[in-house]
């Protein structure tokens, strides 16, 4: 094997060692959407907040390390959801919601299936109704969020020619 070969080789192991202690990007856009989500009320309840590190804790390579670059990203996001749930009306709100958490979300989902696509949204469900109330502003973020994923991968389906 060449010098360079040895390295390439070498730098690949070094990259499944390292992904392997790094939570993928779907978990990461799933805990982000959750994290926006429970932000939309203007309320991010600590039965919300337990929900979300639950989740995040089952994540495959979930650490104390990964969990707070998660934890930041995630804080980052919901202030914004949460200050403009303060000022916007309820379609303005879903909408930023929706430009938030949509593109993420769609790239990660993009070479799921519809049963994990179903599972992510299930988690979704699960985290508005951890504070035993999920809201209208909730209800409708994952009912717009929902459509426009449905809509994504029905229309690229159409496009590729795809069956199913």
């Amino acid at each position: 094997m060449k010098k360079t070969g040895v390295m390439s080789w070498t730098k690949g192991m070094l990259a499944t060692l390292v992904g392997a202690r790094k939570i993928g990007d779907l978990d990461l856009a799933v805990l982000r959407t959750m994290m926006m989500l429970a932000a939309v009320d203007g309320d991010v309840s600590a039965a919300e907040l337990d929900a979300f590190k639950t989740f995040a804790e089952g994540c495959r390579g979930y650490s104390k390390r990964t969990f707070a670059k998660v934890w930041d990203a995630a804080l980052r996001s919901a202030g914004v959801l949460v200050l403009k749930a303060r000022i916007l009306p309820k379609v303005e709100l879903v909408q930023a919601f929706l430009s938030e958490a949509a593109p993420d979300l769609i790239k990660g989902l993009s070479e799921s299936s519809a049963v994990v696509r179903g599972a992510v949204f299930a988690k979704l469900e699960a985290l508005a109704e951890s504070d035993g109330k999920k809201s209208e502003i909730e209800a409708a973020c994952i009912a717009a969020l929902h459509d426009k994923v449905c809509r994504t991968f029905t229309l690229g389906k159409a496009l590729s020619g795809a069956k199913g």
